[in-house]
């Protein structure tokens, strides 16, 4: 089932108090932006995701771990739901949070061992080289990924997995995984949408 079917036929909407109860460790944190570079990697990939990070509690704190233009960063949740870059507005477009279903079932210590190398990753350098590359891969068609020390979201996210013996589907000729293809992979459940 490709992501885009998975986000059709997704019913449940929560907000933001009720859905923050039910949030694991690990948990995958997916957008839709309808902000112009959103929109084009959306379009790029024919998906309704542009952006893939992922969901740990730090004490009371939900935080996003997520690799953005600035780099590899960590930010409450509630930025996204209540205060996206400080205009004290939601994010504009949509939000999912969803479920490796490997992850559902692991072990306290091996969740902490992503965690772990989530926070080893902080500050890495997003990869812009990979972002352009993608763009050219879709037009040449023989562009490869070769791996570097940054990160585009769904890297990021696809390094933190592999710690845990889970990987992604990348694409078949470049190398390269988006978020898309996190959303398709049949062991990642979508949980529901975020609403503010």
């Amino acid at each position: 089932m490709s992501s885009k079917q998975k986000f059709v036929a997704l019913s449940q909407k929560l907000n933001y108090a009720t859905a923050y109860k039910s949030i694991k460790n690990g948990d995958l944190f997916f957008t839709g932006g309808n902000y112009a570079f959103s929109q084009g990697i959306k379009k790029l990939s024919a998906s309704d995701v542009s952006h893939v990070g992922l969901l740990f509690w730090w004490g009371q704190n939900l935080m996003v771990l997520e690799s953005v233009g600035t780099g590899v960063r960590a930010v409450p949740l509630f930025h996204y739901t209540g205060n996206y870059d400080g205009t004290k507005k939601p994010y504009d477009g949509k939000l999912y949070i969803a479920r490796h279903r490997q992850l559902a079932t692991a072990s306290p210590e091996l969740v902490q061992t992503m965690l772990q190398v989530s926070i080893d990753l902080l500050t890495f350098q997003y990869d812009n080289v990979d972002v352009r590359k993608i763009l050219l891969s879709r037009i040449l068609g023989n562009i490869k990924r070769k791996d570097n020390d940054a990160f585009i979201c769904s890297e990021y996210v696809a390094k933190v997995f592999e710690v845990v013996n889970i990987k992604f589907a990348a694409e078949p000729k470049s190398g390269f995984i988006l978020p898309e293809h996190i959303a398709a992979d049949p062991m990642v459940d979508l949980v529901c949408e975020l609403t503010p």
